[in-house]
């Protein structure tokens, strides 16, 4: 079994100067490796022990994270799982479901993971 972390990152299209002439392109690599040390900070010991057989692979790559995610795990036999991200019209209005573009797109079976509910806020009935 082989388990692959992706973080797909998709950075604004920028190009130019900054804003203290810093080359931008310069300043999205940093951003690029401050998110590889992310992903690498968040699985430090979150990997449980019936998964300590498996390979572990992780991997940041920039771009958009459905289109990335689903070039990723393009075997009928792969399990994709996505979160469910966030909640509401006005967020999904900006930013259209990476989960929902797996679904329709994936070659594979997509397991959608949906947030849990402490994150939510206490407005939310527990289930």
């Amino acid at each position: 079994m082989e388990l692959v972390v992706v973080l797909a990152w998709s950075p604004p299209p920028v190009t130019g100067r900054g804003h203290w002439g810093v080359p931008l392109l310069s300043a999205l690599d940093v951003g690029l490796d401050a998110a590889a040390e992310r992903l690498r900070g968040t699985l430090d010991g979150a990997v449980p022990a019936e998964l300590s057989r498996a390979r572990l692979s992780s991997f940041v790559v920039r771009g958009d994270a459905g289109e990335v995610l689903v070039r990723m795990a393009d075997r009928p036999e792969d399990l994709l799982v996505v979160g469910a991200g966030a909640e509401g019209l006005l967020r999904w209005g900006l930013r259209p479901s990476v989960a929902s573009h797996c679904v329709r797109r994936s070659a594979c079976r997509v397991l959608v993971v949906p947030r849990l509910a402490h994150r939510r806020g206490p407005d939310v009935p527990q289930p």
